[in-house]
């Protein structure tokens, strides 16, 4: 039925002519009245207006304006919406994704998304502590992934770096966790240089027992001497047999994305 149905303390519930349902409060703040509204019914329950209701008297009893207050508290939620890690971090990464080639821009996201915004995606950034950018790493480092970790921390550096010189946020908290990660096993893996060596090398090539195409690979990567990716993605159009020259697209090489676009292409000697 339209009207207003009170509960206590001055909260009633307003039912209008067209069947709206909204909680509310009447009070009067410097000689004028007003009213105080804590949500639709049945959105807003009972229990969380009364809640509501129990916040906005302690306010006028502080001499707040509750209406006031709820509308700083929502610019508030506004901004660290606007300035969570996660709305900066993809704002730095459309600042910075034309000077990388699509595979590292990708690979950037990726680490991001997987490992960080799950844990500090909605926390603004200005309120992300070394301790819990700290909290995120030790998680990738319980998974035995230490390498990826030290990428990651690398990763957040710049976005902190550039929500400092936007002023969403004051510290860089990346910069403070030098040397606090474990370090990743290191894998030296050298060119073979001993002849000895290199010819058990080439056996095993030889020997291995696999399909044709890894097998053709394998004895084709100690001529050609080119990436394994290189080999494995080539074109036909690309060799010349005639003239013994194979030319590999600059944007098939791993260079930088400037180099992709405008270098050179790489020329490999064929053998006969």
């Amino acid at each position: 039925m339209p009207g207003k149905h009170a509960d206590k303390d001055g909260l009633f519930l307003r039912i209008d002519k067209k069947g709206g349902t909204y909680w509310q409060w009447r009070i009067r703040l410097a000689g004028r009245e007003t009213l105080v509204s804590y949500g639709s019914y049945p959105a807003t329950g009972l229990a969380q207006a009364q809640e509501l209701h129990a916040v906005g008297k302690q306010q006028r009893k502080a001499g707040v304006n509750p209406n006031v207050a709820k509308r700083a508290a929502k610019a508030i939620e506004l901004n660290d919406a606007t300035n969570s890690f996660e709305a900066v971090a993809r704002e730095w990464y459309e600042l910075k994704r034309g000077e990388w080639s699509d595979d590292y821009g990708d690979c950037v996201m990726r680490r991001l998304e997987a490992d960080v915004f799950p844990w500090l995606g909605k926390e603004s950034i200005d309120k992300v502590t070394p301790q819990l950018l700290l909290e995120v790493l030790r998680r990738m480092e319980a998974r035995g992934v230490l390498e990826t970790t030290h990428h990651t921390l690398e990763t957040c550096r710049p976005v902190f770096s550039y929500a400092v010189a936007t002023s969403k946020a004051e510290r860089n908290p990346a910069s403070e966790l030098k040397n606090v990660l474990r370090k990743p096993d290191e894998k030296h893996l050298p060119a073979i240089t001993d002849p000895v060596r290199l010819g058990e090398l080439l056996r095993a090539c030889n020997g291995y027992k696999g399909t044709h195409v890894v097998r053709a690979a394998l004895h084709l990567l100690p001529i050609l001497f080119v990436r394994p990716g290189e080999l494995r993605h080539d074109f036909w159009d690309e060799f010349d047999l005639d003239n013994a020259l194979w030319t590999i697209l600059a944007e098939r090489m791993q260079r930088k994305k400037a180099r992709k676009l405008f270098g050179n292409p790489h020329i490999v000697a064929l053998p006969a």
